[in-house]
């Protein structure tokens, strides 16, 4: 399972610090939820989701975060 950040705003999800891409397959894997929260709260990124991509379940599934 990859865990993916995604703007709620935008949609857009996160491939680095500074990249952002509308494709899930491109976007930076943070393997766990703490690792994404902790770049996003460094990164001071708001109105962000998690968003879990599987192999059984390809399309994403987002869960909104309070950063």
């Amino acid at each position: 399972m990859k865990t993916l950040l995604r703007s709620a705003q935008t949609g857009l999800y996160v491939r680095s610090a500074q990249d952002w891409t509308c494709e899930a397959g491109e976007a930076m894997d943070f393997k766990t939820m703490s690792r994404a929260i902790r770049f996003a709260e460094k990164a001071g990124f708001t109105k962000m989701e998690l968003a879990f991509v599987s192999d059984h379940a390809p399309c994403p599934r987002p869960v909104s975060l309070e950063v």
